[in-house]
């Protein structure tokens, strides 16, 4: 097996001098999705820790791939296995005149660690990717129509932020952490035969109220930990 995997290493065209990007958004496993990367058609994420990152981690709500005035290191490719903290890769996205550079670190990669794209194309693409909602499914589409549509600053006034939004086929829930990852809360909004947006949109008025007046739930992530004290009369523990 090991032999294997090095040979097919050794086979690999890596991509090299001024490379060309392409983001593709792909199935993973019942309900994943990840996001796939490719420099000159050479695809990176399997080369790096396995498979691509949730799109809502990298490019919603707000597109980490584009370089800002500092360097910026954000998440890559994650184990297949636990999908995320095993021998994950990131990469340093920064931008020099009219190239961006990708420098990795973590697991995997390309030889020499860096890949570079002309800012032009790397730009345009990294947008397009963003852009492109083709993909998604009614519950992915009322998840980011929360992540762009709630007001991030009006949580963070309460030590409160994104976790992960999820649903089934009776409701849509946004999972919190307050604090330093204190605890977790669980905010819910049912479907009733609604539409995504009407669903997000339930969503977003229920988070830009203040937390007290929620029916939320909450789990302390940390042993022996009470009820937080921004928690209103219809919070209640989560048993598992």
């Amino acid at each position: 097996m090991a032999d294997s995997a090095a040979r097919a290493a050794s086979q690999t065209r890596y991509p090299t001098g001024v490379s060309r990007l392409r983001l593709a958004i792909e199935p993973f496993g019942r309900v994943g999705f990840q996001v796939d990367v490719y420099a000159d058609e050479v695809e990176l994420t399997s080369l790096a820790a396995g498979r691509g990152v949730d799109p809502h981690h990298l490019l919603i709500p707000d597109n980490l791939l584009l370089p800002g005035t500092e360097p910026r290191t954000v998440p890559f490719a994650v184990c297949p296995g636990c999908g995320r903290g095993c021998a994950d890769t990131q990469v340093t996205v920064s931008r020099e005149a009219d190239l961006v550079h990708w420098d990795f670190s973590g697991r995997g990669g390309v030889p020499g660690g860096r890949v570079s794209f002309a800012a032009d194309q790397y730009h345009a693409e990294a947008v397009r990717a963003a852009a492109d909602h083709s993909w998604e499914t009614p519950v992915r589409t009322a998840c980011r129509l929360v992540l762009t549509g709630t007001d991030r600053d009006h949580l963070r006034a309460y030590g409160l932020r994104f976790d992960q939004l999820y649903g089934g086929s009776d409701e849509l829930e946004c999972a919190l952490l307050l604090g330093e990852e204190r605890y977790q809360v669980f905010v819910s909004t049912p479907w009733q035969g609604r539409s995504p947006q009407e669903v997000a949109a339930e969503m977003c008025a229920t988070l830009h109220q203040a937390p007290q007046q929620w029916t939320a739930a909450w789990w302390p992530i940390r042993h022996g930990l009470r009820r937080p004290k921004i928690a209103g009369p219809a919070w209640t523990r989560m048993r598992l």
